[in-house]
């Protein structure tokens, strides 16, 4: 048996990350990866109008897949609507890249 050592530093990758089910990652994300996916087919960028039609998800469980997107840096949103851009950054792309 061991025991706890009070004085010990916490490790910089000792954050809770995850859910009760397992890690909530954008990698585990099904519909995100979809996303990131399919705008990496079309070259980085897609429209929000392109994701609606391709993946027949509503419009307001697309804005919170394209917020969490955007917010965790995967993803740029330009513009406004049925028009709006969907561009991936390094880092949409690296993962992307990492999938295939």
């Amino acid at each position: 048996m061991t025991a706890f050592d009070i004085n010990s530093a916490a490790s910089d990758n000792s954050v809770f990350q995850g859910t009760e089910d397992g890690v909530d990652t954008t990698a585990n994300d099904l519909a995100l990866v979809q996303i990131i996916e399919y705008a990496y087919e079309t070259a980085g960028t897609t429209t929000r109008r392109d994701l609606e039609i391709e993946t027949q998800w509503s419009a307001a469980e697309l804005d919170q897949l394209l917020d969490r997107l955007e917010s965790e840096g995967y993803a740029e949103l330009i513009g406004d609507s049925n028009q709006q851009m969907v561009v991936l950054t390094n880092r949409g792309e690296f993962l992307a890249r990492g999938r295939r």
